[in-house]
This record gives C-alpha cells, sequence and structure tokens, in this order.
C-alpha cells in the first residue's frame, strides 16, 4: 500500500478480564445473587416488573425494596419465587463470590451497546496508544527530558497541581509537536492540536452478553503475598480470551513530523512492546505473584493494559520519565500522599516501590491481572487518500 493513509485492522485478545466503566453502577435492587451457589442474574428491569404486576406483587415489592440491606434473591425466597426459572434476566453469571463480611455490594457497569453487548471505545485504545508511547520515547530518550524531570518533581513536592498538568503538556508538546490553531480564541483540547490526532482509532466490535462477568478487586502488595487482599468491590467485565476487532488508520505524513518516529505499524507495535518490557515489567517485577498466567509480549504481539483498575503505573509517564525506579517511585508516593490528603501513607509504608500493590482481579477462574490484553495486526485495508 503506498499514500500518506494506512488503514489496518488490528485484534485485541483479552489475557485478563477488562473493564471500561460507563459511569453507572448496578445496586443490590437491580440484580439477584444467591451465595450459596455463587449464582448472579442481572434482572431485566422490564421482565421483571411484569413478572410483579402479573403476579400481583408490584405492591409489596415497592414496599419491601425500601428495607434495610434489602437483597432481591431473599424477597424471592420469602414469596415463594423459585429464581431461576423465570425469565427475568439480562444474562446469569455462576461463580460470582461475595465479600464474607459484607456481601455483594454495588456493581460497576461496564460500557455496552443499546443490545447490552459490551464493547471497547476507540478513545480508550487511543489513550492507551498515546500513553504506552509517549512513555516509550521518555524512556528511551530520559537524557533529552531531565530539565523535564525536575519541573515536574518540583511542582510535585510543593503540591502545585495546576502546575503539574502545565508540565505534562509541555511534554506531550514536545514529544509530538503542535499543529496551529485556526482560531486561537477557541478552547481546543491540547491533544486535538499535536500530531497523535493523526491516529484514528474505531470503537472494537461488540461481543455477545455471555462474553460479560463480574470481577471483585484483588491488591497484591508485600502485605499480601499469599493471595492478595480482596476488597469489597466489584466490576462487570469483559471475560478472558474474548477476541475483539478495530480499525487503526494513520496519515502517516503528518506522525513523520514528530520526534517520536513513527512510519508503520510496526513501529507502534514495537513501542507497545518496549514499554511493557521496560517501564511496565521494571514495575511489576517487584512484585511476586503466585497463580498468574504466564503470558509473553513480542514485537509481533504486545501486551498492554486497557481500561479501569489495572493500577497507576499503566496510567502515569513518571516511571519513564524518572532516572531510575527508585526515583520515580519516591516521587509517585509524595504524588499520591498529596492527591489522597496522606490517608494511605504512601511515603511512609510503600518502601521500594509506589504504590505498594498491583492490581488484580478475582475471577471463577483465579487471579488475573486486570485489564491486560494482546495486540496484532491481522490485516492492511486499501485506503483512498
Amino acid at each position: 500500500m503506498s499514500g500518506r493513509m494506512k488503514k489496518y485492522i488490528l485484534e485485541i485478545e483479552t489475557e485478563g478480564p477488562v473493564h471500561i466503566g460507563n459511569g453507572e453502577k448496578y445496586s443490590p435492587y437491580e440484580f439477584v445473587y444467591q451465595p450459596e451457589t455463587k449464582r448472579f442474574g442481572l434482572l431485566n428491569e422490564g421482565k421483571w416488573l411484569k413478572f410483579l404486576k402479573d403476579n400481583k406483587l408490584y405492591d409489596k415489592y415497592e414496599k419491601d425494596v425500601l428495607g434495610e440491606n434489602f437483597k432481591v434473591y431473599d424477597w424471592m425466597c420469602k414469596n415463594s419465587i423459585e429464581p431461576w426459572e423465570k425469565e427475568i434476566y439480562r444474562y446469569i453469571i455462576d461463580g460470582v463470590e461475595q465479600d464474607k463480611k459484607k456481601g455483594l455490594n454495588d456493581v460497576s457497569c461496564q460500557i455496552k451497546n443499546y443490545k447490552g453487548e459490551p464493547y471497547i471505545p476507540g478513545s480508550s485504545i487511543k489513550g492507551m496508544l498515546r500513553t504506552a508511547i509517549l512513555s516509550c520515547h521518555l524512556a528511551r530518550k530520559r537524557g533529552d527530558y531531565s530539565s523535564e524531570w525536575e519541573s515536574i518533581s518540583y511542582c510535585i513536592r510543593h503540591n502545585k497541581i495546576k502546575e503539574i498538568r502545565k508540565c505534562i503538556l509541555d511534554i506531550e508538546e514536545k514529544c509530538f509537536g503542535r499543529l496551529p490553531k485556526k482560531d486561537e480564541a477557541e478552547n481546543i483540547s491540547t491533544q486535538l492540536l499535536d500530531v497523535f490526532r493523526a491516529v484514528f482509532v474505531s470503537d472494537t466490535n461488540t461481543v455477545p452478553v455471555d462474553r460479560i462477568t463480574i470481577v471483585q478487586k484483588n491488591d497484591w502488595g508485600k502485605k499480601t503475598v499469599n493471595k492478595g487482599k480482596t476488597l469489597p468491590l466489584w466490576r462487570e467485565a469483559i471475560k478472558k480470551k474474548t477476541q475483539l476487532k478495530f480499525e487503526l488508520t494513520m496519515d502517516i505524513n503528518m506522525l513523520k513530523s514528530c520526534k517520536i518516529g513513527i512510519t508503520k505499524i510496526e513501529d507502534i507495535l514495537e513501542m507497545l512492546n518496549y514499554y511493557y518490557e521496560n517501564v511496565l515489567t521494571e514495575f511489576e517485577s517487584n512484585f511476586k505473584v503466585q497463580g498468574i498466567d504466564g503470558i509473553y509480549s513480542s514485537k509481533e504481539k504486545p501486551l498492554i493494559y486497557l481500561g479501569g483498575g489495572t493500577g497507576f503505573h499503566t496510567k502515569s509517564i513518571l516511571y519513564s520519565l524518572a532516572p531510575d525506579l527508585k526515583s520515580a517511585s519516591a516521587l509517585v508516593a509524595e504524588h499520591l500522599d498529596n492527591v489522597f490528603k496522606g490517608r494511605h501513607k504512601h511515603m511512609i509504608i510503600d518502601g521500594n516501590v509506589s504504590p505498594r500493590t498491583v492490581k488484580l482481579a478475582k475471577t471463577q477462574q483465579g487471579l488475573s491481572k486486570m485489564g491486560i490484553c494482546s495486540i496484532r495486526v491481522v490485516d492492511e485495508i486499501a485506503c483512498n487518500d
């Protein structure tokens, strides 16, 4: 394929559960959970309300649902309703663990289409690409960004929130370049003005509802070396070993004008692999996690992190910008204490690496790294420029 526009089809395979939230949560009265069988059923509101009205139970349900610690499953049992024989669910999942002390509380929702089918938005993929490519460049060219490291260190140590953001924007502009505004009065995002706008990413295809699972948050660190610390936080997620495809289009001429040096799709995959192998792995090597699947990154099929709950280290450029992991961890600990006003005592407790945990998910098959995926090119499409 010749020309300035290049278009590819790429495939993401989820190597762990992936949660892309839509900002909503399911409350306990929106699902049925049976602790003994660990079965979870998400109610279809229309079918459930119709069932209640058809059986003259609507008024009673409306009154009882206001009670303290209301659980739909308990209410069904008290009213002689066999829960799993009714066609009232959007989906049913087996093997969902509950917190023994607090029970199963709110469940964060996965983004889906109007049919309830999950997918990964292009904006999430592009955000991942931007962070990974920028971090790869910084890690390779640390010596060229020593003054930027000193500037952002000063801002964090003096808790100058607005100045921190400006430091990051200045670093992005230095890496990606800047396109001229047509109207300087317009309030346009900086990310729309740099060269990375030359990368266009579509949403993935949707996958069937049966590819949805529910996972529980698990933090693994020095104090939880055997099984991690399971927290009462649940998320809908796309299951492990799910394949999703999306289109990526690049304006090669525009990309050549920035310092990062992307001329073909193989450059992007190589940068993703470098970022995983040399930045993320350095952080994660401080945690010895038992029972995690052995998955490996390569230039043809690099590993990436997508979505929520993946950990601070997957969203930050500080580990790439710092001269070494020790310096990065010290500054990250101070930054997190500033953000959380010292509640988590990162500077006191974290030690050699900060944050002091990696983020995992407790699934029906055991522990998995939250949001980890592989990515590869499956086709190249002719593009008319």
